[in-house]
């Protein structure tokens, strides 16, 4: 059997229905319950930092493939001017089939990591 005393009944129901909300008690507890304007905006704002997080990866990686590809570059340059100052001592120490595979080599590579870089980074939106 039930407690009679745990029942609202009579005085007690009528105080319940009587209680009146501030307005300013209303808007505390709008902000205490779920809304979804909230959980969209909310949505919205992770989204954004999402963007904005890939707009400063895409300026960094940019930056550092092309300091890459530079460096790379610089680096066969000083490979072919060193082949050129030694041969014209009569010392090369790179045949011409060599220096054309390096040569060769090294542009398909620079071209490949900008065509991978480039598309990973700056995919469109939809895929």
């Amino acid at each position: 059997m039930a407690d009679k005393s745990s029942k609202p009944n009579g005085p007690h129901l009528a105080r319940l229905v009587d209680i009146r909300i501030s307005d300013s008690d209303k808007k505390v507890l709008a902000s205490l319950k779920p809304d979804s304007l909230t959980k969209r905006e909310e949505r919205e704002q992770l989204e954004n930092d999402d963007f904005a997080q890939n707009i400063r990866l895409r300026r960094e990686f940019a930056r550092k493939l092309f300091k890459l590809a530079c460096w790379w570059v610089l680096g066969i340059l000083g490979i072919l001017i060193a082949n050129g100052i030694l041969s014209a001592r009569g010392l090369s120490f790179l045949s011409d089939a060599v220096l054309l595979t390096l040569i060769g080599s090294t542009t398909v590579n620079i071209i490949g990591l900008f065509t991978l870089v480039v598309r990973y980074l700056f995919r469109s939106p939809g895929r």
